[in-house]
């Protein structure tokens, strides 16, 4: 059995615990995953006019402070399995559109389940920025599991 855990560096260790607690309990492998957004200008499917704005905007990218991000966000990511999950679990780093990342790695994953975990937002929130967690629950072809998360 195979749950996919999408997770953000942030995710307090009742949340992590939790998640374990339930994997252990349906016998699954935890496949961990962290996305991160692209920085502006990085190659990752901008095409012109995806910001709204005819032309090609002009930004500055540089492809070593590119490398140098992924590798810090790597050893960070790293760091964070090691101290939350007394097991080993499979990792991967993914750089991209945090909901549409999660979902294309489940259709090659086909895990059982992937566990989210979930904080309460309010209106405006939810009207401006969306939800990762949402559009995941509404495009997942796999049972989606969702830990509620209290903000300290």
């Amino acid at each position: 059995m195979k749950l996919l855990l999408p997770l953000a560096l942030t995710e307090p260790r009742a949340f992590t615990d939790a998640v374990q607690a339930f994997a252990d309990r349906v016998g699954a492998e935890v496949f961990a995953l962290h996305v991160t957004a692209p920085i502006p200008g990085a190659p990752y499917g901008l095409t012109e006019g995806a910001l709204g704005f005819e032309g090609s905007p002009y930004v500055l990218y540089d492809p070593t402070l590119q490398r140098d991000l992924e590798r810090a966000e790597g050893a960070a990511f790293h760091f964070f399995l090691t101290e939350r999950f007394p097991r080993p679990v499979r990792a991967a780093l993914r750089t991209g559109m945090a909901a549409e990342t999660i979902l294309a790695d489940a259709d090659t994953l086909r895990p059982d389940f992937i566990a989210l975990g979930h904080r309460r937002h309010g209106f405006l929130d939810r009207l401006l920025a969306g939800s990762v967690t949402r559009a995941v629950l509404e495009r997942a072809r796999c049972p989606v599991v969702s830990f509620p998360i209290a903000d300290a």
